[in-house]
């Protein structure tokens, strides 16, 4: 027996089995069992997807309206003159732009009162809300922003949340901004847990940095990244970790001014009464300070707003070579700060 002959007994099995399972779909379907009907019907069109009644059947079977919606185009790529079923995909059509305009109206309002609790500091309320919101209607942007704020303890479900933002507003210069600062942050886990840090984000932060310390394999590095995890613990423990965050941001942008006043009472011979005759004191103090505060914005969460600010397309180069300049031109001011006073030493 050839393979060819072999096969037209399986072909015929088949065949039968198939009508077997319509006529105990269409017996269910009129013993008004209409669960079972759908189930067989839907078991006919696996096995046979040229099957034109039961697609046509499931049409009326169907609950959702995109699923009938599909069918009737099944239907019509089998048979493209049915006009009833043309009419019916039609009317379909309409109730379901009807539905997305209820459930996007719906979902605006629903991630306005999430907005509204997480500004209340309900945010478990909030995270809840917009998960409902998001299995309900995926397709508003704003929701997907919102979880990407409220899952700051979970940087990959924050990078996910931020990539359907962008992917469904892609114009929005302020999704793709902080997209790529997290991008950026997942492959430097480093720079990760210091904005966590200069946030009071003891918590997250020391998470993360027991994350590093199982990643190390250098012993040094090791035992450096476990005093820190001590560190961190110690903080996240503190009763005011706010002001620990506020003292630490202070000490970045403040340290250039006792070593001025050092340099300053060294040139003059601790001769304090030529404060206020020496202007180029104050204009180095100034490019000292300016320096200092670029060089730690680079080192805070703040440093979103001037991603968000920079007036050419956002995407990892350029964010990149934005950083990079940044803080190049921050340290740039603190050494031209020293040049200013070695100007001021010569004259």
């Amino acid at each position: 027996m050839s393979q060819e002959d072999a096969s037209l007994p399986k072909a015929s099995t088949g065949g039968l089995y198939t009508k077997k399972l319509e006529h105990r779909a269409y017996h269910a379907l009129n013993q008004g069992y209409l669960t079972n009907a759908r189930y067989l019907f839907e078991e006919i069109v696996q096995r046979s997807p040229r099957n034109v009644r039961a697609w046509r059947a499931l049409i009326d079977l169907y609950d959702e309206i995109d699923l009938r919606v599909e069918a009737c185009k099944r239907v019509l790529e089998l048979e493209p003159f049915d006009d009833t079923t043309r009419t019916r995909l039609e009317t379909l059509e309409r109730q379901r732009q009807h539905v997305l305009q209820y459930k996007r109206q719906w979902a605006q309002v629903q991630t306005a009162q999430a907005k509204f609790l997480m500004a209340q500091g309900k945010e478990e309320t909030a995270y809840r809300l917009v998960l409902k919101i998001i299995e309900i209607y995926a397709q508003n942007p704003q929701t997907w922003w919102l979880l990407a704020q409220l899952s700051r303890d979970d940087p990959e479900a924050r990078l996910h949340a931020l990539r359907k933002a962008v992917y469904l507003d892609p114009q929005n210069r302020t999704f793709r901004a902080v997209l790529t600062r997290w991008e950026y942050l997942s492959k430097h886990p480093e720079e990760l847990v210091k904005t966590y840090e200069v946030n009071g984000k003891w918590k997250q932060a020391l998470n993360h940095r027991y994350r590093t310390v199982l990643q190390t394999r250098s012993s040094v590095a090791w035992e450096k990244r476990r005093q820190d995890m001590l560190r961190l613990d110690k903080l996240s423990q503190s009763s005011f970790p706010g002001i620990a965050r506020v003292l630490k941001i202070a000490g970045w942008i403040l340290w250039p001014l006792p070593l001025h006043f050092v340099l300053f009472g060294l040139i003059n011979r601790l001769s304090w009464t030529m404060l206020t005759h020496d202007g180029l004191f104050f204009i180095a103090l100034a490019v000292a300070l300016l320096g200092s505060v670029l060089v730690t914005l680079i080192g805070t969460y703040a440093d979103d707003i001037l991603w968000q600010a920079w007036p050419f397309d956002v995407n990892k180069v350029a964010y990149q070579k934005m950083r990079r300049g940044v803080r190049s031109a921050g340290w740039g001011l603190l050494w031209l700060s020293f040049g200013l006073w070695l100007l001021d030493a010569l004259l």
